[in-house]
């Protein structure tokens, strides 16, 4: 399965511009091509789940990593909108 064939020849790969709206578009366009899901409730997540989800992510060690703290009630929000 080649992701990047948007068939007839036609690349998926997103063009010279660089823009942003060009790349969000391009990595939508590859979820979709890929049939990945889309939320958190399509991969059966309960919602009152969420919370304890948050609370063990700002545990892990790649949220002390990140350049810019990230609090619990921020992954929490985040985890809420993916949902």
């Amino acid at each position: 399965l080649d992701l990047l064939s948007g068939g007839n020849g036609a690349t998926l790969l997103p063009g010279p511009s660089g823009d942003v709206a060009g790349l969000a578009d391009f990595v939508s366009d590859l979820v979709i091509k890929a049939g990945l899901e889309t939320s958190l409730a399509a991969l059966d997540v309960e919602k009152l789940r969420l919370p304890d989800l948050a609370g063990e992510a700002v545990k892990q060690w790649t949220s002390r990593f990140n350049p810019r703290k990230v609090e619990e009630a921020e992954l929490l929000s985040l985890y809420q909108a993916a949902f």
